[in-house]
């Protein structure tokens, strides 16, 4: 990652640390993040979606590389070179498409990651939310990326439907969000995998993991989880260790 400084960084090192309470049999924080999550199984909607948009072609023979390619027929057919619509009014993933192509508009990043939660739990593969969001509400923004659980490795990895990209380590090793997290605070190199066809972000990698830090980094410190099932929502949300707030309910688990 080079020596260069970061806005917010020094932010982010500071609350590095999320610590366990009741809930430490299920959050492993310092590997897999076990946040509990129910996926949404034989729901008629899904299976609609899955066939109105012939989704069928492109599962593959593994999850990531299934991933890989709805991850980019999300991206693109949400792409449509006009302004950014922070706000639409929406009944489900078809109904944003379908605004999105007749208004002909490029929807925010939580339309991202909501296309693309239901496209992977239409095939079969269990994805969620999840919110990226900042100390406090004087740094505006947030930001919401998706987590798909690799039934073969046996673990969520992390991808950004609003940029088509993914994250490994040096290794070659795909991550999830909070080993991502770790890998920035910790100074280690992450790699950008750019999923573009025809890609206007194929530019030198380091120029590009760096826009995305600038981008990233003061959105890592809250991170709320969404859990969603036929029945409910749930939301668990990870609030670090030196955060001073009061224990409160917030829709679901506040971990510490």
């Amino acid at each position: 990652m080079g020596s260069k400084s970061y806005d917010f960084f020094d932010q982010l090192r500071f609350f590095a640390g999320y610590c366990n309470t009741n809930s430490s049999d299920t959050l492993r924080l310092n590997g897999q993040c076990g946040i509990p999550f129910e996926n949404i199984e034989d729901d008629v909607y899904l299976n609609d979606f899955r066939k109105r948009y012939c989704l069928d072609k492109y599962v593959k023979d593994t999850d990531e590389d299934t991933v890989r390619y709805i991850l980019r027929w999300v991206f693109e057919i949400l792409l449509h070179h006009s302004y950014i619509e922070n706000t639409i009014h929406y009944t489900s993933s078809m109904d944003m498409i379908q605004k999105a192509r007749q208004s002909r508009i490029n929807l925010n990043c939580y339309c991202h990651a909501y296309v693309l939660r239901d496209a992977l739990q239409s095939v079969g593969i269990a994805a969620r939310l999840i919110y990226c969001l900042p100390i406090n509400c004087d740094y505006f923004g947030n930001h919401v990326v998706v987590e798909f659980f690799d039934r073969r490795k046996r673990q969520w990895i992390l991808v950004d439907p609003t940029y088509n990209i993914m994250f490994s380590d040096c290794g070659g090793n795909l991550l999830n969000l909070i080993a991502f997290r770790n890998e920035i605070i910790t100074h280690r190199d992450v790699v950008i995998i750019d999923n573009n066809r025809f890609s206007t972000l194929n530019r030198n990698r380091d120029e590009l993991f760096l826009e995305y830090l600038n981008m990233i980094v003061p959105l890592l410190i809250v991170l709320q989880y969404e859990s969603v099932s036929q029945k409910k929502i749930k939301y668990y949300r990870l609030i670090p260790e030196k955060y001073m707030l009061p224990q409160q309910q917030f829709n679901g688990d506040i971990v510490y």
